[in-house]
């Protein structure tokens, strides 16, 4: 399949690519991958802050002499 659908072409609202996938719903997927990698960034970093916080908090010494 070497032909592409141009947009608004049989309810391909962006048409599609060379190999005849749905532009928009290659879109979505990548946006859902997006927003996976997203959120177990910001989970990873939330939980060694936390542990970080902690650690600091309990131990205290030379963190405490910053203002």
């Amino acid at each position: 399949m070497d032909q592409y659908l141009a947009p608004l072409t049989n309810g391909h609202l962006l048409g599609t690519d060379n190999g005849g996938r749905d532009i928009i719903m290659m879109l979505m997927i990548s946006a859902r991958n997006s927003f996976n990698i997203a959120f177990a960034v910001t989970l990873i970093t939330l939980v060694v802050g936390n542990i970080l916080g902690v650690i600091t908090g309990y131990f205290g010494g030379r963190f405490d002499s910053f203002h």
